[in-house]
């Protein structure tokens, strides 16, 4: 209640509430025919008076109430920094307060003494219910009267409650975010995160809070900040930066799928925010879908031609895609609109890797039957288009086994042709011509066509691969099966399929047509297994594999009737700087089964490849490699079981100024 306010206490309210039910009171008498002229005179008197006391409350309430909530509003907001939606709210609380103390009060004291009526005097109020109905009906009525004030304290009360509730969260809220904001921006993590926590535990649904922890947290715990980044998604579903945010976390776990899709709906819901286009072709790059990467930054890039850090990306896929000329192009964009520390270099490397290239080659082999082979090259290519280079290249081998010797001549007419990112094609023809045996015929036979091609496809997200390989060569093992022209015909099919946790299953297929010296034989080979990366530049696998010839022979190589191998290999690469280093090693058991005879034991067999690469500079590469066998029937025909081979090759290849 108001104190010291003229009829504002409880009598008076009892009074005033009295005199404003007397109308409808005498209004009911009047249609009973119980009603006189004196009686509305001194209802008329009563009413018009409740209705003074009423207007006069009401402007003294008013004026006391502006005076008090303007000075209790100033007090609760003194230094602090609060909205202006909760500075207008406050003076409604308090005025909603002083309204639930006054009618609980009432409804208290009106519930009281009708309580306290049945407790004292329950022998007269019996007597009079059973004398006569009145003093039930005025019962009824202060029961009545009683319940109306009780409801609509109940009603009031649940409005100042709330709004006490929601002005003391604002408030709360409020200063927790000016805290964690200013610790945000001075890079204060520790204690922007202990705010920012703190407001979203009085507000678990506030979606600033949300996204700024989110932030904070986005390294150091990335399943925490996937959780917060995809509950503000919920709350803001129209906001483009929850979904990149998600996005990011995605790329970073190469769950690249899903990451793409959370990009999309950032692009979609602000085609032209520009980190949600380049976080979504980031992220097709990061999952090897280069061309639909191309295709998103020359878009934007259309539209944004001033974009530096765009061209930066764009030559760099494009590069990846093998199309140095127009990787340059966006290079040298990319410069030009903000010169960066790189660029000289990069520019340098892709203007080598442009220009025309000699490439001078030099291989020396040995195997365990005395079989040594030297074989010198010069080749050189140059670009005739974005992605295509064309060359011609001359080589002299020759093969010893310390009994005999043979020598021959070739050239070969090379051309590689990338399309596209994940279409390649290299293919290459020629000829060898064999030398004059000494003391044989020369005949037209010595000079003899090769030729070679592999096509490497892949589906997008490298989701699977086909590697087709053939070969027609002349097979130069040893200085007879060279003598005999011995000419291989090679097919190989090689698919790769991806799946779950890093898996792979590959397979190989093959059927070869060896001829020579009258002589026509089939090889088949069919196998296949699994294969593990835990990391890009990490393998482990497992393969079985299985050849077959079709027939023996006595053309001077190794062709029993099955050859079976059970083989693990691991395959790592380590590159730093100009230095590029590969190693693929390989162990299992072999057997063999001669034709009309049975399978003999298993025997172990080991295969080994090392390569080092070294970047002297830009278009200058130094590169050596290392191949070696332990088998008992290697890839290559061989003359006999049991076969040990090492190779060496280095080369040095030169890109013109």
């Amino acid at each position: 209640m108001m104190v010291g306010i003229p009829g504002a206490g409880i009598g008076g309210l009892f009074y005033i509430l009295n005199a404003l039910w007397m109308p409808f009171h005498e209004a009911r008498l009047a249609i009973q025919g119980r009603s006189s002229l004196e009686r509305w005179r001194m209802v008329k008197r009563q009413v018009t008076i409740a209705l003074g006391i009423l207007a006069s409350l009401g402007v003294t309430g008013w004026l006391l109430g502006l005076a008090l909530t303007t000075h209790l509003t100033s007090a609760a907001v003194l230094g602090l920094d609060l909205p202006h939606e909760t500075r207008r709210e406050l003076p409604r609380l308090f005025t909603y307060a002083a309204l639930l103390v006054t009618l609980t009060t009432l409804a208290l004291v009106q519930a009281g003494v009708t309580v306290l009526r049945f407790l004292v005097r329950p022998k007269r109020a019996g007597l009079a219910s059973a004398g006569s109905d009145r003093p039930a009906a005025a019962s009824k009525k202060s029961a009545s009267c009683a319940g109306i004030i009780v409801l609509l304290a109940l009603f009031f009360h649940q409005a100042p409650i709330q709004a006490a509730q929601n002005s003391t969260s604002a408030l709360i809220l409020s200063e927790h975010l000016k805290r964690a904001d200013a610790a945000f921006e001075e890079e204060d993590s520790a204690v922007a995160e202990q705010e920012y926590r703190a407001a979203l535990k009085g507000d678990p649904g506030n979606p600033r809070a949300m996204f700024r922890l989110g932030q904070l947290l986005d390294r150091r715990d990335p399943k925490e900040s996937e959780r917060l980044f995809r509950a503000y998604i919920a709350l803001e579903p129209g906001d483009a930066w929850g979904y990149i945010a998600v996005a990011q976390i995605l790329k970073r776990q190469s769950r690249n799928d899903e990451a793409l899709k959370f990009a999309a709906e950032a692009v979609r819901r602000a085609p032209q925010e520009r980190d949600a286009v380049l976080v979504q072709a980031e992220i097709l790059a990061r999952a090897n879908r280069t061309e639909r990467a191309i295709e998103e930054f020359e878009k934007w890039l259309a539209s944004h031609p001033d974009d530096a850090e765009a061209w930066l990306a764009l030559a760099r896929e494009r590069e990846r895609a093998g199309r140095t000329t127009s990787a340059r192009t966006a290079l040298e964009r990319a410069a030009s609109n903000h010169p960066v520390n790189d660029t000289s270099e990069r520019l340098e490397s892709l203007s080598r890797a442009t220009a025309p290239a000699f490439e001078p080659v030099f291989g020396f082999s040995r195997d365990s039957d005395g079989n040594m082979k030297v074989r010198t090259a010069l080749g050189g290519d140059f670009v005739i288009g974005d992605g295509a280079r064309l060359g011609l290249s001359f080589g002299r081998t020759r093969v010893d086994d310390n009994v005999d010797t043979q020598s021959y001549s070739d050239f070969t007419l090379t051309t590689k042709w990338r399309p596209r990112a994940n279409l390649e094609l290299d293919a290459a023809g020629g000829a060898a011509r064999t030398d004059r045996i000494p003391g044989g015929m020369q005949i037209a036979a010595e000079f003899i066509p090769t030729a070679r091609l592999r096509l490497r496809a892949a589906a997008p997200g490298n989701a699977a691969h086909l590697d087709i390989r053939f070969n027609r060569n002349l097979v130069d093992a040893t200085p007879t099966l060279l003598a005999r022209r011995i000419v291989r015909n090679d097919l190989q099919v090689r698919p790769v399929f991806a799946l779950p946790q890093h898996l792979r299953l590959r397979g190989i297929g093959g059927t070869s047509l060896i001829q020579g010296n009258g002589d026509r034989n089939h090889r088949y080979t069919l196998g296949g297994g699994p294969a593990w990366s835990p990391a890009p530049a990490l393998e482990w696998s497992a393969n079985f594999t299985q050849s077959s010839y079709s027939h023996d022979t006595k053309a001077g190589y190794f062709a029993p009737e099955k050859i079976q191998t059970i083989e693990t290999a691991t395959y790592i690469e380590f590159e730093r700087d100009a230095l590029l280093v590969a190693l693929d090693v390989g162990g299992g058991l072999e057997r063999f089964k001669e034709f009309g005879f049975a399978f003999g034991r298993w025997r172990p067999a080991l295969r080994g490849y090392g390569l080092l690469s070294l970047r002297l500079r830009p278009g200058r590469e130094l590169r050596l490699e290392i191949d070696s066998y332990n088998t008992q029937a290697g890839p290559v025909l061989v003359p006999t079981s049991g076969w040990k081979y090492v190779a060496a090759t280095a080369s040095f290849r030169w890109a013109l100024p």
